[in-house]
C-alpha cells in the first residue's frame, strides 16, 4: 500500500512533468519491501504469490508462526481455496496447535465446504478429543469422499473408541473392499484385537 501511494505521488497531478520513476528509485530494505516491490513491477507476480514467498521466507527462518499468518491471510482473502489451508495446517501440525488447527478449520467450513474441509474438522476435532463433532464432520467428509482410506481410517477409529463396534466393523468391510490390502486396513485390525491376541 505504501508503494502504491508512492508511485501515484510519483506522477501527475502531483508531478508536473517527466516520467514517474518512484518505484525506480526505492531502495528496499527488506525481504517484504523486495516482495511488494517486485509484485508492482512484475504483472505476473500476484499478491498470493507474494505471501505465499514470504511464509516460505519465513518458514527457513524457523519463524513459523510469521509463516502461518501469511497464509492466514490467504485464507482471508480467498476462503474457498483449499490449497490455502493445506501449508497453514502443516504449520500448525507440525507445532502440534491442533485445537488451533480445529478451530481455523471450523471457521473455513463457513465460506468453503469441500471434501477436504469437513475430513480434517473431523481428523481434528478427534485429536482435540471432540468424539461426536469428529464422526459427525468425518460423516460428512464421507459423502464427499466416499473412497478415502485415511478418512475411512479415523472415522472407524472413532466408532471403536466411543464404543460402536458395529460401526466400526462397517467402516472396516468397506475399507477391506475398497483397499484390501492397505496398510490402514492391517493397522485397523490390529488395533481392534484384544491386547493378549496380538502377535
Amino acid at each position: 500500500a505504501g508503494l502504491t501511494v508512492r508511485h501515484l505521488k510519483g506522477g501527475w497531478p502531483f508531478k508536473k512533468s517527466g516520467p514517474n520513476r518512484a518505484l525506480q528509485e526505492f531502495r528496499p530494505v527488506s525481504v517484504q519491501d523486495s516482495i511488494a516491490l517486485a509484485i508492482l513491477r512484475d504483472r505476473s507476480l500476484t499478491l498470493e504469490l507474494g505471501h505465499i514467498r514470504l511464509a516460505h521466507h519465513y518458514r527457513l527462518r524457523g519463524e513459523t508462526e510469521r509463516a502461518f499468518q501469511e497464509f492466514r491471510a490467504l485464507l482471508y482473502t480467498v476462503p474457498h481455496l483449499d490449497m490455502f489451508y493445506e501449508p497453514a495446517l502443516q504449520i500448525l501440525l507440525e507445532t502440534e496447535q491442533y485445537a488451533r488447527a480445529f478451530l481455523l478449520f471450523e471457521d473455513g467450513l463457513k465460506f468453503n465446504r469441500s471434501g477436504f474441509m469437513y475430513k480434517w474438522a473431523g481428523q481434528l476435532a478427534l485429536a482435540s478429543g471432540n468424539s461426536s463433532s469428529g464422526i459427525e464432520y468425518l460423516e460428512t467428509a464421507r459423502a464427499i469422499l466416499p473412497g478415502d482410506i485415511q478418512l475411512l481410517y479415523n472415522l472407524a477409529r472413532a466408532y471403536y473408541n466411543t464404543l460402536q463396534p458395529e460401526k466400526g466393523d462397517a467402516m472396516l468391510s468397506l475399507m477391506k473392499r475398497i483397499a484390501p490390502g492397505s496398510g490402514e486396513v492391517k493397522m485397523l485390525e490390529i488395533e481392534k484385537q484384544p491386547l493378549g491376541n496380538r502377535n
